[in-house]
């Protein structure tokens, strides 16, 4: 017996052609919010600014990401968290 999925809310833009050329972000989630994919590591300083810690998955997952340029000729992949 398949698990019905939760109703999802639009999120496209009525009437954008989206196959046309400009900018989209690309947003990842996980399960319940768990932090599988890193983390934010905060100094204990005043002036130390926070930075994403990717962990295992992290890694792999921005590698994949990188790559999609390598598969699709008009796509690009630009300042990705480094």
């Amino acid at each position: 017996m398949e698990k019905e999925l939760p109703a999802r809310k639009k999120i496209r833009l009525y009437g954008y052609d989206y196959s046309q050329a400009g900018y989209y972000f690309l947003t990842m989630c996980v399960e319940n919010g768990h932090e599988m994919l890193g983390k934010v590591v905060v100094g204990d300083g005043v002036l130390d600014v926070p930075f994403v810690q990717l962990s295992e998955y992290g890694i792999i997952a921005e590698k994949r990401i990188r790559e999609i340029d390598e598969h699709y000729e008009h796509i690009s992949i630009q300042n990705l968290m480094s």
